[in-house]
């Protein structure tokens, strides 16, 4: 993974020293990896993909502002592998979250579930289940009032969901 820092000098972007932040698995033609900025300017990036030859999951990791090698790298496991596996980053009720598909269980051609976690700097925290499905193929993040909406496709249709923000107790 690869990371440089750019900026615009009189209104033309310059990029800065290419920097490899990261040696990962190789990645396959489907693997995407998507960002959210985090609180001092860094991104918290995530990517779905093989840990191993026998491990598959979802990798967290920071860039920071000023692109640094070796950075630490979070591993979610999945029980198993998929492709696609759709991976979207937004914000809901003031929080960063990543939504994410993955198998239910290890066994081959399991169903999915379509989980939502909070980000907690590139660590996630505990994920709720949002939908199941035979297969998820797209998955996208908006901010609206009061909460996120959460769009994905699956079994030939597309789906969504509104998550709303607790209202304070009074």
């Amino acid at each position: 993974m690869h990371a440089r820092r750019l900026q615009r000098r009189r209104k033309v972007p310059q990029g800065g020293e290419d920097v490899v932040v990261w040696v990962g698995p190789p990645s396959q033609p489907l693997s995407e990896v998507v960002s959210l900025q985090g609180p001092d300017g860094e991104a918290w990036s995530f990517l779905a993909l093989e840990r191993s030859v026998t491990d598959f999951g979802l990798a967290s990791f920071r860039v920071h502002k000023q692109p640094q090698m070796d950075v630490e790298v979070s591993w979610l496991a999945y029980p198993n592998g998929i492709n696609p596996a759709p991976v979207a980053t937004g914000t809901a009720c003031g929080q960063p979250i990543v939504v994410f598909a993955r198998p239910s269980e290890q066994r081959p051609r399991s169903p999915q579930e379509l989980h939502v976690a909070k980000v907690s700097g590139p660590k996630l925290g505990a994920s709720e289940v949002v939908a199941r499905s035979r297969a998820f193929n797209n998955i996208s993040v908006a901010t609206v009032q009061g909460g996120a909406l959460i769009a994905w496709t699956a079994d030939w249709r597309t789906w969504a969901r509104t998550i709303f923000c607790k209202k304070p107790a009074n």
